[in-house]
């Protein structure tokens, strides 16, 4: 009722009126590239997409997917400019859906790596699996990121979302979980003798 009646008001409002806070909210259900594009509108829109809290690229979802051609290095260089353009404010989320190749192994790791130590990401999904027919476009439905699980360490990474992603966990990691699972087998193994005992010395009571 009151945005109606200040539109009665004025009506040469554009969206260039509305307050920040909104254009903010309006940008949310954007995929970064489209809310990227935003800043060409004018002036006042230039800096918003950099004040999102998020950053989501979905190549499926990007005008630059076009197939049968493989614009994957466009792609990926819009994503790079995007996090170079992006100040360096913590954010909640990064979102990547990529058809991965090992070719692009450097970029993939790159990118991480700024997220977690520049953007302080919360949250970090990696989906490298679209659809078989996207994967269709050359050899690389076999080809599987290998994640760098050191990059992890003393970050603020609270929620980690990994699709078709091979986990190589660093040296003093693995030997943690080798030495956890020695111990537990060893406490399994005490656990099941002395129910063994128990059981045969009942035996011998009859």
């Amino acid at each position: 009722m009151e945005a109606t009646a200040i539109a009665h008001r004025n009506p040469n409002r554009t969206l260039n009126d509305l307050p920040d806070e909104i254009l903010l909210h309006i940008l949310t259900f954007f995929q970064t590239l489209d809310a990227f594009q935003t800043s060409l509108i004018s002036r006042k829109w230039r800096p918003l997409w950099s004040h999102l809290l998020f950053l989501r690229f979905s190549y499926e979802h990007s005008p630059l997917n076009d197939p049968p051609f493989d614009n994957r290095d466009f792609f990926a260089e819009f994503v790079y400019r995007a996090l170079i353009l992006r100040p360096h404010h913590p954010i909640d989320l990064f979102s990547l859906s990529f058809i991965y190749h090992h070719r692009f192994s450097l970029h993939v790791d790159s990118w991480v790596r700024s997220v977690v130590t520049n953007l302080h990401a919360r949250e970090l999904h990696l989906d490298f699996f679209i659809n078989r027919v996207y994967h269709q476009i050359d050899e690389s439905f076999n080809h599987k990121y290998d994640f760098p699980f050191a990059v992890l360490r003393n970050n603020t990474v609270a929620v980690l979302k990994l699709t078709r992603v091979e986990l190589t966990l660093p040296a003093s990691m693995a030997l943690g979980f080798v030495d956890f699972a020695r111990t537990e087998r060893e406490r399994v193994v005490k656990r099941l003798t002395r129910a063994i005992l128990v059981i045969w010395s009942r035996l011998m009571l009859f």
